[in-house]
């Protein structure tokens, strides 16, 4: 992802840049498409009342490179800084800001589930900050990044987990790393790695190993977050049988 000014807009815009695309495979040329088909979906939900703005990137579609006539460019809202930059730079969420950041982006899964939309790659980087231009000094925490989601139909739970590439394994729940041939619930797979956001918000240096020992449960390494215990065990279930979905992390609130 780069960014570029907009000069009849007048504002930085974030872009997604695909070169040489009459080169390009038939299968890449798909994928392109596949992504702004799921990036259109996502902006007709940010537009269809004023709250939901809060939770995506405006997306703009999809343009031929005025320089380059063989680049295409995904363009959509530019934010500050993703939340990986936030906690490389060394930041902990302290419980109530925690929390709040938590809810909003649970409640944008959410959303995203109600419209049949996984989006299957959770994770930090694709959490970014974007000014409230309403309220001075206010942010939103947005979710982008479609380029692995999927569409569910209505009716069906679960799709192939040979579907999904380009997965990022530190977030991963266990079921889309283990599972080849199967079918897998996407939706409780990004509860899983939201879960995993979590912790890492809390303290960047919790590793895969620690959560899947649920070291995480003991209280001597949750001062400060007690009260998250019980959302962080229903979140980091192994079992996804056994594991909360949105709704339900909404009902903890």
């Amino acid at each position: 992802m780069q960014k570029a000014y907009d000069k009849v807009e007048c504002q930085f815009k974030a872009i997604k840049r695909f070169p040489n695309i009459t080169d390009s495979s038939e299968e890449k040329r798909e994928e392109i498409m596949l992504e702004n088909d799921m990036l259109q979906a996502v902006e007709t939900i940010r537009t269809k009342s004023k709250y939901t703005e809060q939770y995506f990137l405006k997306y703009d579609g999809v343009f031929r490179d005025a320089k380059d006539q063989n680049s295409l460019i995904l363009q959509m809202e530019s934010g500050h800084v993703s939340l990986q930059d936030i906690l490389k730079a060394g930041k902990t969420y302290p419980l109530p800001e925690l929390l709040h950041v938590h809810r909003k982006l649970t409640e944008g899964f959410s959303l995203l589930q109600e419209n049949g939309i996984a989006n299957r790659d959770v994770k930090p980087g694709n959490v970014i900050l974007v000014e409230n231009p309403k309220v001075e000094g206010s942010f939103y925490f947005k979710i982008s990044d479609f380029g692995i989601a999927c569409k569910v139909e209505k009716g069906i739970s679960t799709v192939p987990a040979a579907s999904i590439a380009g997965r990022t394994k530190e977030y991963a729940a266990p079921e889309v790393l283990l599972i080849k041939d199967e079918t897998y619930d996407p939706f409780l797979a990004d509860v899983f790695s939201l879960g995993v956001m979590v912790l890492k918000m809390m303290d960047k240096k919790w590793t895969r190993k620690e959560i899947n020992s649920k070291k995480f449960m003991l209280k001597e390494n949750l001062v400060g977050y007690e009260p998250l215990i019980e959302l962080l065990d229903g979140m980091l279930q192994e079992d996804p049988r056994n594991r909360w979905d949105f709704r339900k992390i909404l009902e903890f609130y």
